[in-house]
């Protein structure tokens, strides 16, 4: 205890260096904990998004559909929803048909994608859609992007005559009428994608009870893996499960990189914060070369030295880190329960924020409690403030005790 209590007192013989260097240590721990809780907040924003939007959790395939989008890979559902609808890890699962197609107009075709589902059961949770308050008068209803509207030249309630092969592969012309025009945030759906009912399209193009996807929602994300591979053994031919890790590439990869670099400013930032804490203990120690001195000449030998300066550099990281720990942890709070909201900043950039690796993000971020992270950031610093002492101890053991005292 004597021992930390003049490490605790050595610190402080020059408030100002000291204290600089304790808000740098806190700034840091603080801003560690805060960015890296926002982070996995976005990315389990985005995830959530994604598997709405597409494959959900856990997503069933004909491997040739996989790998190619072969309109003609889909398989029948019966069985399949039968053994889900029996599963209580099971929160949801929609079937989806996805189909390449042509819009009649006077002046020719113009292509587009079929995305094909219940609208009754999708509308509500689908991020794209969740915020229509439209219930489908009928089956022939269809959303459609405000763009393609316009490329189209109609508006709600006209007609549209649709041209797609069928499962046989004969060109087959669907009549739809349109029943919701929506301004959706990704170009690429405003632009060029029909949302429309399965059962309307599988009756005019004869997929009867087939599905090119079956996206399963899960009540826990993980166990995603173990439940895909529970599929797996129970699906036949060529059926088969993937992950949202799998199916989803692309946004693995984007939160892959996205965590990869704040991982790499935050180990930057660390280093820097290293070299100012050896640079302070240096100070320190070269402050109190003739007292070290006597010590050493009274019989203190360089162990217990060591110990002074080390417990010097823990004290200063230790204390810094907690104190930007508790604030952190205060930030966190509100971040996690109010939310950081961006919609400012995405309408600042002109829009092209809202989508990111190919899924719309939510502009209010919620941060969450990812404790892993919050330990890690706070013991990683406490450490280095330790590391870094080292090299002070072992400038001061390596001086002669006559020349010091000689000085």
């Amino acid at each position: 205890m004597i021992w930390l209590k003049l490490a605790w007192r050595n610190i402080w013989r020059n408030k100002i260096r000291s204290g600089i260097q304790f808000m740098l240590i806190c700034g840091s721990v603080y801003l560690g904990i805060v960015f890296h809780c926002l982070a996995f907040g976005n990315y389990k924003n985005m995830i959530d998004q994604a598997v709405r939007m597409g494959s959900g959790h856990v997503a069933i395939y004909d491997t040739l559909w996989f790998k190619t989008r072969k309109t003609s890979a889909v398989f029948d559902t019966k069985n399949i929803k039968r053994f889900l609808s029996n599963d209580s890890r099971v929160e949801k699962f929609y079937e989806r048909l996805y189909i390449p197609a042509f819009v009649q107009r006077v002046s020719g075709g113009y292509p587009v994608n079929i995305i094909s589902m219940d609208l009754k059961e999708e509308i509500p949770t689908h991020p794209l859609l969740k915020n229509l308050e439209w219930k489908p008068e009928g089956k022939e209803y269809v959303i459609i992007g405000k763009e393609l509207a316009k490329k189209v030249g109609v508006s709600t309630n006209d007609r549209m005559v649709i041209l797609a092969r069928d499962f046989y592969g004969e060109v087959s012309g669907i009549l739809v009428r349109v029943g919701r025009i929506v301004e959706f945030p990704l170009k690429e759906i405003d632009c060029c994608v029909i949302f429309a009912d399965i059962d309307y399209i599988r009756d005019n193009l004869h997929y009867n009870g087939k599905s090119h996807e079956i996206s399963i929602i899960l009540r826990d994300m993980r166990v995603a893996d173990k439940f895909s591979k529970e599929m797996n053994k129970t699906l036949i031919g060529s059926v088969k499960s993937y992950t949202w890790k799998e199916s989803m590439k692309e946004l693995v990869s984007a939160i892959t990189i996205d965590y990869s670099g704040l991982i790499l400013i935050m180990l930057f930032l660390y280093i820097i914060i290293s070299v100012g804490t050896i640079n302070v203990l240096f100070m320190s120690v070269m402050d109190r070369t003739t007292e070290i001195g006597v010590l050493r000449a009274l019989g203190l030998d360089s162990k217990h030295i060591n110990v002074m300066i080390f417990l010097e550099g823990l004290s200063l990281g230790g204390f810094s880190s907690l104190v930007g720990l508790i604030l952190a942890l205060i930030t966190n709070i509100y971040l996690s329960t109010r939310g950081l909201d961006l919609s400012t900043l995405y309408r600042f950039v002109g829009g092209e924020s809202w989508s990111y690796g190919g899924v719309m993000i939510n502009p209010v971020i919620r941060s969450v409690w990812e404790w892993k992270g919050i330990v890690g950031y706070t013991v990683f610093i406490v450490i280095l403030s330790g590391i870094a002492s080292y090299f002070p101890a072992r400038w001061i053991n390596r001086l002669n005790v006559a020349e010091i005292l000689r000085k």
